[in-house]
């Protein structure tokens, strides 16, 4: 299992970086940024692509605030990092007008003319435990680009270096998070190279959002 802890160190080895820290209070310069970075760049990957690991529904609460954008107002989860999609559970497969705002009274909120209004979102996964290996692999690429320039100070070029290393770590992880369930009219050939298949998966994932 994964830990802030071991996914930090992870990427201060794929850095060159040969020590290590014990937790990310250590009064070390790696632990200082690490402890900086780490929760930034979980929640940037958390964003990047609707992982069904780290996917749940859940139906809305109105409030009694109005909006010229719909008729109904909804508070968004506290937990939810991104929403994906609003329906109403008697007609799921529709997909009606609805904007994510600010509320004057502080949060988001999701508009629009349905009701009830139930929503998929990405939950903001905090527990490392629940991470699947290979998303833990490329939060640890992306957590190294970010500390590059912090602590190695020697340019650009290593920065590109390691985010190549993270872009070909995440498709794995779409891959893998792909194979654990069926995502309806995406039919992917097994035949084509694993950049073609991450193509086609996103490219459908866009026109559905």
């Amino acid at each position: 299992m994964y830990s802030e802890v071991s996914i930090c160190n992870f990427a201060l080895n794929h850095m060159g970086i040969g020590r290590v820290i014990s937790k990310l209070t250590d009064a070390t310069e790696e632990a200082r940024a690490c402890k900086r970075f780490y929760e930034h760049a979980r929640d940037e990957l958390l964003q990047e692509y609707p992982w069904n690991w780290a996917a749940s529904v859940s139906e809305l609460a109105e409030t009694t605030e109005t909006s010229a954008f719909g008729e109904h107002v909804y508070a968004v989860p506290v937990n939810a990092l991104r929403i994906r999609n609003i329906f109403s559970p008697s007609a799921p497969q529709v997909r009606p007008n609805w904007h994510i705002r600010r509320s004057l009274n502080g949060g988001r909120i999701v508009i629009t003319d349905i009701t009830p209004a139930w929503a998929e979102f990405t939950v903001r996964v905090t527990d490392p435990t629940e991470f699947p290996p290979t998303w833990a692999d490329a939060l640890s690429w992306l957590l190294a680009a970010k500390l590059t320039l912090s602590l190695k100070g020697d340019g650009e070029a290593r920065r590109q270096d390691i985010m190549q290393y993270y872009m070909m770590s995440k498709q794995k992880a779409v891959m893998a998070d792909a194979n654990e369930g069926l995502r309806n009219g995406v039919n992917v050939d097994k035949n084509l190279s694993l950049d073609a298949q991450v193509s086609a998966i996103t490219e459908y994932i866009d026109c559905r959002s």
